[in-house]
């Protein structure tokens, strides 16, 4: 998964998370900002980005400021899959050292891998 994917479907759990506990449906939403009850599930799904604007709208009704539903960084990049996080992943599991493991990834980051 690349980072935007990961931030889009990050943004989209959060309002899912939200929405549901203040008991307000999808259609519900929608109405309330001009979106179908589909678009809100595919937001909702990360397979929608919504715009700034309708961010801000969401959040209004959701009574959310913006800042709850952006992920930091590392949040977001924890979530992407690059050859080097697997690599690392697969390390891990093998009970590698931590010296060991930064020894990989120093060599992964030299050669570009």
């Amino acid at each position: 998964m690349d980072f935007k994917t990961a931030l889009v479907k990050h943004i989209g759990s959060k309002i899912k998370d939200e929405r549901l506990k203040i008991g307000l449906n999808q259609n519900d939403l929608g109405e309330k900002i001009g979106l179908t009850r589909t678009s809100i599930s595919n937001i909702e799904a990360g397979r929608q980005q919504p715009t700034l604007d309708i961010l801000y709208q969401i959040c209004y009704n959701l009574g959310k400021e913006i800042h709850f539903f952006l992920p930091t960084y590392n949040d977001v990049s924890s979530l992407i899959t690059t050859p080097e996080n697997t690599t690392i992943d697969k390390l891990k599991t093998n009970r590698l050292s931590d010296s060991s493991i930064n020894t990989v990834k120093d060599i992964l980051n030299k050669y570009k891998l």
